[in-house]
């Protein structure tokens, strides 16, 4: 049995990378980039105002008070969109552009007044009656991005602000990482997908197959294919070399049939199918017999024992450290945060535990592990919004003690 560091170590040493592409940005949202993205032109690509107001030259308010207003011509007026007219006044002093936010703003103007500065308005003239400074009012070309500026750094998840910058300043691709496929077998012959409110006699509904469909997208991967197996071995095996011959997946997960049972043929599965088996057993809890190994052409298996929450801390400390490492992402840093009740623990094994997070009246982040820590309890983990990390080396976790603590299913990538 080995310890989780040394089993994290052997999962980045046997990952195989994804290779990086060309995206359409508009598809692109959840990917992994790649190669940094930088700007290949300003934004805004012009001077343009702010507010809805008046364009003026800064030095013929320099005057202007309460007292003393000074009255300035309305030479023309701008909107968002239109072509510049500011050439032939180049050589006025004392005028104004009437000009709306977004609108191009050039020489001589250089600053401008919100409406709501402006003294009096009519047809042909505005008074102001207070200072302006030079660029008042005034988004410059380049404010927001200058050229070669860095968009998105490689490494990071695209959102769809990220989305935003680029549409803005014309990058319609990116280098980027597809999504990981998965597939997924649930094993045991008591499984039924089922809604029916009765049961026959040692059947239990499939709930790890949903939970794995439904999480493994949190994780910017993608389920590929999704199957119950009645602990039957030779159509697994069979199955398992169909999914490595086609490599239509990038990772296999199987629950259940991984222990030590009359009954938990999985390693043996695994053999036959020309599997070769990189760790099996960690001392963690729940999930001890958590099994990983890796096929020739590279896809990477993940056995986790079959109890729903074995299986939710597979996912979320085995599996997902895997794809990131696929994604060239270092491995993941998790938070601090203060523990609120004493837990004791066995030493020797680190314990994933159900767990709720909030902010305390000083401001702190505590954690607080919720009873029913069994890994068969589904309900605890309703009610979780992380994961409380308790260490092996002690098995008394005092309250007020420092301890990790990560999010459910993944991190935003780091």
């Amino acid at each position: 049995m080995i310890s989780y560091l040394q089993a994290l170590k052997l999962i980045e040493k046997n990952c195989k990378k994804k290779k990086a592409n060309k995206m359409d940005l508009k598809r692109a949202e959840g990917l992994i980039v790649a190669l940094d993205v930088k700007s290949p032109t300003k934004h805004p690509p012009f001077d343009n105002s702010a507010m809805d107001g008046f364009a003026v030259i800064a030095n013929d308010t320099l005057l202007a008070n309460r007292n003393k207003p000074i009255q300035l011509k309305i030479a023309n007026k701008m909107a968002a969109g239109d072509k510049p007219k500011y050439k032939k006044y180049k050589s006025e002093k004392k005028i104004a552009f009437e000009i709306m936010t977004g609108a191009i703003v050039e020489k001589p103007f250089n600053a401008v007044v919100p409406y709501e500065q402006i003294n009096k308005k009519n047809k042909n003239f505005v008074t102001i009656s207070s200072k302006i400074n030079k660029h008042a009012n005034i988004r410059n070309a380049g404010e927001d991005f200058g050229i070669n500026d860095l968009v998105i750094k490689n490494g990071e998840k695209i959102s769809p602000q990220h989305q935003m910058a680029c549409a803005a300043l014309g990058i319609p691709k990116i280098v980027a990482y597809s999504k990981p496929k998965i597939s997924v077998f649930s094993t045991g012959k008591e499984l039924v997908n089922s809604n029916k409110k009765t049961l026959a006699p040692g059947k239990i509904r499939n709930s790890n197959g949903l939970f794995l469909k439904t999480a493994i997208p949190h994780m910017g991967a993608e389920v590929k294919f999704l199957k119950t197996n009645l602990d039957n071995e030779k159509k697994f095996t069979n199955d398992l070399i169909h999914i490595v011959r086609m490599k239509s997946s990038d990772v296999i997960i199987s629950t259940g049939a991984v222990s030590a049972g009359k009954y938990d043929f999985v390693p043996r599965a695994l053999k036959k199918a020309g599997a070769k088996i990189i760790f099996h057993k960690v001392s963690i809890r729940p999930g001890r017999p958590m099994l990983f190994a890796k096929f020739s052409n590279g896809t990477a298996y993940f056995g986790l024992p079959g109890n729903p929450i074995s299986v939710a801390v597979g996912l979320r400390f085995f599996v997902y450290p895997y794809l990131r490492s696929m994604q060239g992402l270092k491995r993941e840093v998790f938070d601090n945060a203060i523990l609120e009740n004493e837990r004791k623990t066995k030493k020797g094994f680190l314990f994933f535990q159900k767990a709720r997070k909030f902010s305390s009246k000083k401001g702190n982040i505590s954690v607080k592990i919720l009873p029913k820590q069994q890994s068969a309890m589904i309900e605890p983990f309703t009610k979780s919004n992380c994961w409380a990390i308790l260490g092996e080396k002690n098995n008394r976790h005092i309250s007020g003690s420092i301890i990790n603590i990560a999010p459910l299913y993944s991190c935003e990538y780091n």
